[in-house]
C-alpha cells in the first residue's frame, strides 16, 4: 500500500507531531486501566517481571535447520544459561513461574538435553 505524501511528511517529522496525533496512535495499543495497586503487598515499592526466551534448539529445528553454529546457540541456553538463571533465583529466594508454552518448550528441551 502506497503512503500518501501527507503520511510520508508526518513520518519524516514525527518529532513535531501534535500531541493528539501521537496519542491517537499510542491509544490503539493501550492495555486498559492501570492495574497498579494503591499499596503493594508486604510494603514493597515495586513489582518486577523477568522473561527469558527459552527456545533453545527448538527455534533452529522448527525451520528444519541443522547448522552446528545455530544449534550450539540453543544448546548454550540449555547447558549454561538455564542453570545460571535457576541458581540465581534460588540464591535470592525469588519465586518464579513459567507459562504453558514455556513448559512445552522446556519439556522438549529437557527431552533433548536432560535436567540442568
Amino acid at each position: 500500500m502506497a503512503k500518501s505524501s501527507e503520511t510520508r511528511n508526518l513520518a519524516a517529522d514525527s518529532w513535531a507531531w501534535p500531541d493528539e496525533h501521537w496519542q491517537a496512535i499510542v491509544n490503539k495499543v493501550r492495555a486498559g486501566r492501570s492495574l497498579k495497586p494503591k499499596q503493594w503487598p508486604g510494603g514493597a515499592k515495586v513489582a518486577v517481571a523477568f522473561s527469558f526466551d527459552s527456545d533453545h534448539e527448538s527455534s533452529t529445528l522448527r525451520w528444519g535447520e541443522s547448522s552446528p553454529g545455530r544449534l550450539s546457540q540453543g544448546e548454550y541456553g540449555s547447558r549454561v544459561a538455564v542453570p545460571r538463571i535457576t541458581n540465581l533465583l534460588d540464591r535470592h529466594s525469588i519465586r518464579a513461574s513459567f507459562s504453558d508454552y514455556a513448559s512445552f518448550i522446556t519439556g522438549q528441551t529437557l527431552s533433548v538435553n536432560g535436567a540442568p
